[in-house]
């Protein structure tokens, strides 16, 4: 059997209820250690459990191939000898409404009740890691180039050396690593070296103001703030809200007593750079394309992620992005305003260098 059809059906059966996220299934074949994760994030942790001296051959995500659920598969491996190159693929259409479970089989999917494309991923992923055989990419549709699964190589070195080195394979996608290369030129430094990244959690029962999209408009309309549970933080003005959608919001009221950040977002709060600028700078065309390839589907992204995003430093004082950003969303009071802007001169750069 294919080692990654054995991978999946192993690793459900591990898998259970609770703890998805440490969970993991080790095989070995033919000289490759396959691992097969739900959180990439967890891959220095095995590694550190795992005596073997190995080097990473291999980064693939394989989707989500258990029906009526959001687990999303990696496929990390491992090889005794150093290569030249890390074999990265990545199957980025959600398939479980796509194919049936075999209820006789336990509810483990059998390799021929998938997509005929997604089991020509999977065998693809087989010859690459096994015969060297580095597959073209998979078109859904041809003539629209609608693109549902990709390969890349990137040199071990450059793996090694790569300052926001993850084992996401989705942040090696030729675009991303594209537009990484030119945000390299630059100063830069991880979300999470100037600003606390915060996932708040419901914590009482009681009642209170939480901020939704609903509400993000400049300035803030309270009539569409609806009341819920409390949560453990409240905004305070330079917040910055990050949705599921991948969509931002700052936060701007100078006095606010009773207003809470939803548990279904994240709350980035600045420490040592201009709210203004990042919150800007985030919704850049070079920024969302690195975001839009790490999201998956609906599902928000990982913590680690998000703290590990890339941020361009900015060069001028506080006081200018502080001018830049009001003038735009509170004077003109559009928001097209300033994204207008965006799409004219195509690069942060502006913001940095202007």
């Amino acid at each position: 059997m294919n080692v990654f059809f054995e991978g999946i059906k192993e690793l459900y059966s591990v898998l259970g209820n609770t703890n998805i996220r440490n969970k993991y299934v080790k095989i070995k074949k033919n000289g490759i250690i396959y691992y097969f994760i739900v959180n990439p994030g967890m891959v220095e942790q095995i590694l550190e459990k795992d005596n073997d001296k190995k080097f990473l051959s291999g980064l693939f995500n394989i989707s989500n191939p258990y029906e009526n659920t959001r687990i999303e598969v990696y496929v990390i491996c491992f090889q005794a000898n150093k290569q030249d190159k890390v074999k990265i693929g990545s199957y980025d259409e959600r398939i479980s409404y796509l194919h049936k479970i075999d209820s006789q089989n336990g509810g483990i999917p059998l390799p021929e009740n998938y997509p005929y494309l997604y089991k020509l991923y999977l065998n693809q992923l087989y010859l690459c890691m096994n015969d060297n055989q580095m597959p073209n990419n998979l078109f859904a549709d041809y003539s629209n180039k609608k693109e549902i699964a990709w390969f890349n190589t990137i040199s071990f070195v450059e793996f090694e050396n790569d300052f926001f080195r993850t084992y996401n394979p989705k942040f090696y996608k030729p675009s991303v690593v594209k537009l990484k290369k030119e945000i390299e030129k630059e100063s830069i430094v991880r979300l999470i070296d100037v600003a606390e990244v915060l996932r708040p959690k419901e914590i009482s029962e009681d009642e209170g103001w939480i901020l939704t999209s609903n509400g993000f408009k400049y300035p803030l309309n309270r009539n569409e703030i609806t009341k819920k549970g409390k949560t453990n933080y409240k905004l305070h003005k330079g917040d910055i809200v990050l949705t599921a959608q991948n969509k931002f919001y700052l936060f701007y009221e100078n006095n606010n007593d009773d207003l809470y950040c939803s548990p279904f977002y994240y709350l980035i709060r600045p420490t040592s750079i201009s709210p203004e600028y990042l919150f800007v700078y985030l919704q850049s065309e070079m920024f969302q394309i690195i975001l839009n390839n790490l999201k998956n589907g609906m599902v928000p992204l990982r913590l680690k992620i998000v703290e590990n995003l890339p941020i361009i430093l900015p060069q001028r004082d506080d006081e200018y992005y502080q001018r830049c950003f009001e003038l735009s969303f509170f004077q003109k009071m559009n928001y097209l305003y300033m994204m207008n802007i965006l799409a004219t001169i195509q690069k942060v750069r502006f913001l940095i260098w202007s």
